[in-house]
């Protein structure tokens, strides 16, 4: 499970990384888990190059941002957003390396159909969040433990200005949505 779980981490970064450098300022909200899940019922089908470069671009390997995460309680402050985001993921996932898998001539996904002339015409992905005051409730009923014992200052985060999100699995640690907010009021 860690290795699909690192494996995911990955992808999702890499996907990322690359819709950033093609939109540098707008709102970004992807959802890893499923596109990989997706991604991963073509693979099952794939063969020759077409699989190669599928895997390829599902396994990059990286150091995980989590890695060095401490934990601490915080006082987070989150403006009310909601993210609606759609994606044509052509383009990415051929610049992360996935190119035969859409062309008719060079897709393999004979392992799909027992026969030729598979390929992918189109990858969308839709994704959606919302952030409003019961989330904070909710988050804040959670967030604030007394101690009879010590008296431990609150740590205030107050998101007024650009940031990025994930919403984590944390038993598996496998990133179900990852985003960067751009514009908080």
């Amino acid at each position: 499970m860690s290795a699909v779980s690192s494996s995911n981490t990955a992808f999702a970064l890499e996907l990322f990384r690359t819709l950033s450098q093609a939109d540098s300022v707008g709102n970004i909200f992807i959802s890893p888990l499923s596109i990989s899940s997706a991604l991963a019922m073509v693979y099952l089908g794939a063969k020759g190059v077409t699989a190669a470069q599928m895997a390829q671009v599902s396994s990059l390997s990286f150091v995980s941002c989590t890695a060095l995460s401490v934990d601490q309680r915080v006082v987070l402050h989150l403006p009310k957003f909601k993210l609606e985001e759609n994606y044509k993921l052509n383009d990415p996932l051929a610049k992360l390396g996935m190119k035969d898998v859409f062309c008719a001539g060079s897709a393999d996904l004979s392992g799909m159909n027992g026969e030729g002339g598979l390929f992918l015409s189109t990858v969308a992905h839709k994704a959606f969040v919302e952030v409003n005051e019961e989330g904070t409730e909710a988050a804040a009923a959670t967030g604030v433990v007394f101690s009879a014992c010590c008296y431990i200052p609150d740590t205030h985060f107050t998101a007024d200005h650009p940031f990025l999100f994930f919403i984590r699995h944390n038993k598996t640690k496998s990133i179900l949505f990852f985003g960067r907010f751009s514009s908080p009021q």
